[in-house]
């Protein structure tokens, strides 16, 4: 058995934990729970196209591990690369290679073929996360957009929390099916990262967000925050701030998907 690890990070420091797996293939193998062993978060969806599509657009995973079976495969994973950003995927088939004439094999970054056994599968997902080679393309971008989401907020990073900040909303948008404690789960992940403490990652955050709060544009504020925000009662928890910048990126992807 695979060794048990919570948080799994790759070079540029973006955590990688969630895939989606089609069910045929979990059933089979049973790949599910050795999967969240090893630290993961796995999905689960039928290889029609329309409920894949609809489970990738709610919990928009790092990884995807589909078969040949799936039909209109070549236009599903085009459709998701164009919309969402490259998502690393795996083809589980009985071929060891796909034709390079075929068009899905521009969509596709690995094949796994089915002697493998669960282990082997589960060491391989691992081991590409581990090295980098799975990291979404799209992430350098992803980035970008948190960083004017901060400028807009007026953090800069001149602070050390701006840095926490930015990986905090990341790890929430890794996982946005969950509601995360930043305490128990956000701060620690980030304090071994950076191999400070926990209290100091929270620390940080707060001196970044106070330090700017009065500086905010009223249109920033109820962006982020809501119409309530611009009251002088409300001042935000760290929760409540990072939530909120947050939930704007995961709104946004929605109103992506649904407009198409």
């Amino acid at each position: 058995m695979l060794s048990n690890e919570s948080t799994i990070f790759i070079g540029n420091g973006v955590i990688m934990t969630t895939i989606l797996i089609v069910n045929s293939i979990n059933k089979s193998l049973d790949l599910k729970n050795l999967l969240e062993k090893n630290g993961l978060t796995v999905f689960t969806a039928n290889g029609d196209p329309f409920n894949l599509l609809s489970k990738y657009s709610a919990v928009c995973p790092d990884m995807m591990l589909v078969d040949q079976e799936v039909k209109e495969r070549c236009s599903l994973l085009k459709h998701i690369n164009s919309n969402y950003g490259h998502t690393y995927t795996f083809m589980y088939t009985a071929a060891d290679k796909i034709s390079d004439i075929d068009p899905v094999a521009e969509h596709i970054d690995r094949i796994i073929t089915d002697n493998y056994t669960a282990d082997d599968i589960c060491k391989i997902i691992l081991d590409d996360i581990r090295s980098g080679k799975a990291a979404k393309r799209s992430s350098a971008a992803d980035i970008s957009s948190i960083r004017s989401a901060f400028k807009e907020l007026c953090i800069t990073p001149n602070y050390v929390g701006y840095k926490y900040l930015i990986d905090s909303v990341e790890i929430i948008l890794s996982k946005q099916e969950e509601n995360l404690s930043l305490t128990k789960l956000i701060y620690p992940v980030i304090a071994k990262k950076y191999n400070v403490s926990a209290c100091s990652v929270e620390r940080s955050i707060r001196t970044a967000i106070n330090s700017s709060w009065d500086k905010i544009p009223d249109t920033a504020l109820i962006k982020y925050f809501g119409i309530y925000a611009v009251t002088p009662e409300f001042k935000p928890s760290n929760s409540r701030f990072i939530y909120g910048v947050a939930e704007c990126f995961m709104d946004e992807r929605h109103r992506t998907y649904y407009k198409k």
